[in-house]
């Protein structure tokens, strides 16, 4: 961790039994806004090269804007735990109409070519890096480009892109909630949507959810020609 952050404070590592210092699940909610950006101060060399990073792999940012946090990859592989892949129009359906340019965070090349082909009216923006393609990465590999450094930097340049926008449209997931925390931490105003809001988390039936996705897609596509 400290590769790439900032010392937590002075105090040498191990110097103090941390057990009366543990926060409870009460206390981090409460507090997340600040804690996690604090511990997510990224040396000066991370900075730099995610400024660059950003500088290099997008165009403009054009706001107001709206994020979508299209989460894929290996969430239909976890058995009777298996979340689901939602197409890109169910977290579009939940915008306002007035809604053209969306910051796009996903795990899945394939979203990216069905938010740009199934969706062209809209202004897609998203930093351009290797992912994998529906669940090919199998079971936790969540480094597509095999350079756990370069994954960081990019991590970091989708953070502070978050927080252009002032609205968050995504399913469960630990990384949307990284995402909201970094977009309200100087108290902005956000609006946040779920599009898995009063349906089932967790099912094996999502499991086979990526094949459903890909014949939706087929038909889509056709419907377009």
């Amino acid at each position: 961790m400290f590769c790439y952050f900032l010392p937590l404070s002075r105090c040498e590592s191990g110097k103090i039994d941390p057990t009366p210092y543990r926060a409870t699940l009460r206390a981090y909610r409460k507090y997340s806004h600040w804690i996690m950006p604090y511990i997510r101060r990224p040396q000066q060399w991370l900075r730099h090269r995610t400024y660059n990073f950003i500088k290099e792999s997008m165009e403009a940012v054009s706001t107001p804007c709206a994020a979508l946090h299209v989460r894929r990859g290996d969430i239909v592989l976890h058995g009777n735990n298996s979340r689901k892949y939602y197409p890109v129009s169910d977290y579009l359906a939940l915008l306002p109409n007035t809604t053209t340019n969306i910051m796009l965070f996903t795990d899945d090349a394939n979203a990216i070519e069905e938010a740009r082909g199934v969706h062209p009216e809209y202004n897609w923006m998203y930093v351009t890096k290797k992912r994998y393609r529906g669940k090919e990465g199998g079971w936790q590999e969540h480094f597509p480009s095999g350079d756990p450094t370069f994954e960081v930097i990019a991590l970091m340049a989708e953070l502070k892109l978050a927080g252009y926008c002032d609205t968050l449209v995504h399913t469960v997931s630990s990384f949307s909630d990284v995402l909201y925390d970094e977009m309200t931490a100087a108290g902005k105003i956000v609006t946040r949507l779920k599009v898995d809001a009063g349906k089932a988390i967790e099912s094996p039936e999502h499991t086979h959810s990526a094949e459903e996705l890909t014949n939706l897609l087929e038909l889509q596509k056709k419907h377009l020609k």
